[in-house]
C-alpha cells in the first residue's frame, strides 16, 4: 500500500528529527556543564576578605567578652587546592579558609551560642547544611548565593571553634586560557 509506505517514511523522518534535536540538546548541555568551572570568580584575596568579614559578623552574635584566637598558625588565612571530586571542576582553583578558637566562653552555655549563631545564619540568607546537636556540637551552614561555608564546633574539652571557607576560586579571579 503506497499510503502506508509514505506514512512510515514520514514517521521515520520525524523520529530522526526528534533524535537529532535531542542529541544536539544533550551536546550543548554537556559542553556548558564542562565549562561551568571555567567562569571568572572573585580573587583569592577578595575571598579572604569576605570570609573574614562574614566570620566576624557571626562572631558578633556571641557574648561581647568572647575572644577569637586564630587557630591557623602564623597565617590568618589558609589556602588549599580545590580538588573536590564531587565538584568535577577544573584544576587550579583554590579555597581560602579562616579558623578561630573562641576563648572565654562558658562551655555550659554552648547551647545558647549555637542557637544564637543558627538564628543569625538562618535569618540572613544562610542554609543550614548540618546541625548535629545534641549528639555532637557541630553546626555547618552555607551562605547563599555565593556558597561561602561556615562552621561552629565544640568539643568535650570545652573548646569552641568558628571557621569559614570560600567556594572554589581562581587565585587571580580568571581561569587559565
Amino acid at each position: 500500500m503506497p499510503g502506508s509506505r509514505r506514512t512510515r517514511r514520514w514517521f521515520l523522518g520525524v523520529a530522526i528529527a526528534v533524535v537529532a534535536v535531542l542529541v544536539a540538546g544533550v551536546a550543548v548541555y554537556v559542553y556548558q556543564w564542562s565549562r561551568r568551572g571555567m567562569q571568572p570568580t572573585i580573587t583569592a584575596a577578595e575571598g579572604a576578605r569576605r570570609v573574614e568579614e562574614y566570620t566576624r559578623q557571626a562572631a558578633a552574635r556571641l557574648p561581647a567578652h568572647a575572644r577569637l584566637v586564630n587557630s591557623g598558625g602564623t597565617e590568618l588565612f589558609s589556602t588549599a587546592p580545590c580538588d573536590q571530586p564531587s565538584d568535577h571542576g577544573p584544576q587550579g582553583r583554590v579555597q581560602v579558609s579562616v579558623s578561630y578558637q573562641i576563648h572565654d566562653l562558658d562551655p555550659a552555655k554552648f547551647t545558647e551560642y549555637f542557637d544564637a549563631l543558627r538564628a543569625f545564619w538562618s535569618g540572613n540568607g544562610y542554609t543550614v547544611l548540618t546541625d548535629s546537636r545534641p549528639k555532637d556540637w557541630y553546626l555547618w551552614v552555607q551562605r547563599e548565593p555565593d556558597e561561602f561555608r561556615f562552621s561552629l564546633e565544640g568539643n568535650d574539652l570545652g573548646k569552641l571553634y568558628l571557621g569559614g571557607v570560600t567556594p572554589c576560586l581562581w587565585p587571580n579571579g580568571t581561569p587559565p586560557a
